[in-house]
């Protein structure tokens, strides 16, 4: 199965990533998820492990690599990923942030698209579930941080959704900013 055949907005997509092989191994896995239509590891796995012909932990093992491989540039791949979302000649987009729960022992802090009803994931980053409250608040303002630098690098003006969760005043400056 050839990703790029299938996806073709997986071309201008991955071209930011240097390396072929990363290239390769990213389309099949965003492929897996946009056809399995889940964000939990063990299906995208699954589906990868039956296109391929390979044992389930194999294509497990495969996915957590391309996770943790810091040669990966994914804050480029991100500032391309929100170019290629932004809809119009406005270049503007309407991003939702929330926590999430995955796993037993992670939350995601997660930036996700507005498309209608749903959210396309943009920017994810996660953390392990014990956080003082502190630094919590650490971790949402950083967050926030990297997010706008990737999405002044890709040109793309946006509006920031958040619930009751993040009404506090340190946040609020930042979003102003």
């Amino acid at each position: 199965m050839s990703p790029e055949k299938r996806y073709p907005f997986l071309v201008p997509l991955l071209s930011t990533l240097s390396d072929k092989r990363h290239r390769t191994v990213m389309g099949l896995f965003i492929a897996a998820i946009a056809v399995t239509g889940q964000a939990r590891s063990i299906a995208i796995a699954t589906t990868v492990a039956r296109w391929l012909g390979t044992r389930l932990d194999s294509a497990l093992n495969r996915f957590y690599r391309l996770l943790r491989n810091h040669r990966v540039e994914y804050l480029e791949f991100t500032a391309q990923w929100a170019r290629l979302l932004v809809r119009g000649p406005g270049r503007h987009l309407t991003i939702a942030i929330d926590w999430t729960e995955w796993h037993s022992d992670l939350r995601l802090l997660v930036a996700g698209v507005v498309v209608g009803k749903r959210g396309i994931p943009l920017f994810v980053q996660g953390f392990e579930k014990q956080v003082r409250m502190r630094s919590q608040n650490q971790r949402e303002n950083t967050f926030l941080r990297v997010l706008a630098d990737v999405l002044r690098r890709a040109e793309v003006t946006t509006t920031i959704l958040c619930d009751r969760g993040f009404r506090r005043v340190s946040w609020i400056k930042l979003l102003q900013q």
